[in-house]
């Protein structure tokens, strides 16, 4: 696909409104906010919800009102999935993009998700490669492309095919979906997956996006809520399709954690560096694939998990994807 979509004139080009929902995102609000409005695509709007901050976050946008293309809205706390639905009864945009209020956009990240957009009009959602932000450091980029049949095998095994605040929607496609409020986390992954269970789906290739981690933050969190929230979610996909609980992902048939690991605080944060080298591997950057791989390993260097990227980096190319399948089926 050519790189030309970004360059249109904006009076040809479809609006697309940038979704930003902070609840105390302090100064880093301003950068999220920055990088929406470097946008290369003309025809944009920034719509910011603020869910009932306390800490003075919105001010630092204070220098930024006069762009027309920002728009503030102000709630009392809900959450965030009820800021999502705020922002999808205001939005002008015929097509949404989502951004965490700590995160980045590359400045072409929405000309590329439209431009599969434009070569793929049956799309309901397009998400795009990203890369961890730790410590203002880029690591771990994950920039493999994934058809339409990849996202629709990964739905069917309750998986996003994306990370989910990299996702861009086509509004006249999804309209009637709304995040269950009930749900404080995890509406991310209840909302693809009904999305995905309807329409199609597919990942732009890529590094467009910049998701910022807080290692220090993740030591000292207690997953069990977490946890509970995304067996919810996986609960109501199975109850809609129809799927014994005992038949669904394995997290609904094994029993809740007493104690939690690195891995469990973390999110699986190795998983992201897993397919970060496979990604590199299979692009020839091996030196690169090698760096991301210690850089996982210095997190927990004596935890078993988080050496598996150094494995997947030295071994035969040819061995990627046993290995990986391995890995699959033990998480």
């Amino acid at each position: 696909m050519g790189r030309t979509t970004g360059m249109r004139d904006a009076s040809a080009q479809p609006r697309v409104s940038i979704v930003i929902c902070a609840y105390n995102a302090g100064p880093l609000l301003r950068a999220a906010v920055d990088s929406a409005l470097a946008q290369t695509w003309s025809n944009l709007e920034v719509l910011v919800v603020d869910d009932g901050s306390t800490d003075g976050c919105t001010d630092h946008l204070a220098e930024r009102m006069g762009d027309p293309r920002l728009r503030l809205l102000r709630q009392a706390n809900t959450g965030k999935a009820g800021a999502l639905n705020l922002a999808l009864r205001e939005l002008t945009g015929a097509y949404y993009a989502l951004l965490d209020a700590d995160d980045l956009c590359h400045p072409e990240r929405v000309a590329r998700q439209m431009e599969c957009f434009d070569a793929h009009p049956e799309l309901a959602g397009v998400f795009c490669g990203f890369e961890l932000l730790i410590h203002e450091h880029r690591l771990a980029p994950r920039f493999a492309e994934r058809s339409i049949a990849q996202c629709r095998a990964d739905i069917a095994n309750f998986r996003m095919p994306g990370h989910d605040p990299t996702a861009m929607y086509r509004m006249d496609a999804v309209r009637g979906f709304t995040y269950t409020e009930e749900l404080r986390i995890g509406e991310g992954l209840d909302y693809i997956l009904r999305v995905g269970e309807q329409l199609p789906l597919m990942v732009c290739g890529g590094v467009l996006y910049s998701y910022r981690v807080n290692l220090e933050g993740l030591t000292k969190s207690d997953p069990r809520f977490r946890d509970e929230q995304v067996r919810r979610a996986l609960t109501l996909a199975c109850t809609r399709r129809g799927v014994p609980l005992e038949a669904g992902p394995r997290l609904l048939h094994v029993p809740p954690p007493t104690s939690f690991t690195p891995r469990d605080r973390d999110n699986n944060l190795a998983a992201h560096f897993i397919e970060s080298v496979v990604d590199l591997r299979r692009a020839g950057r091996w030196g690169a694939a090698l760096r991301t791989a210690l850089q996982c390993a210095r997190m927990h260097p004596c935890t078993p998990h988080y050496l598996k990227p150094l494995v997947l980096s030295l071994v035969p190319l040819r061995l990627l994807p046993w290995l990986r399948r391995t890995s699959e089926a033990n998480r």
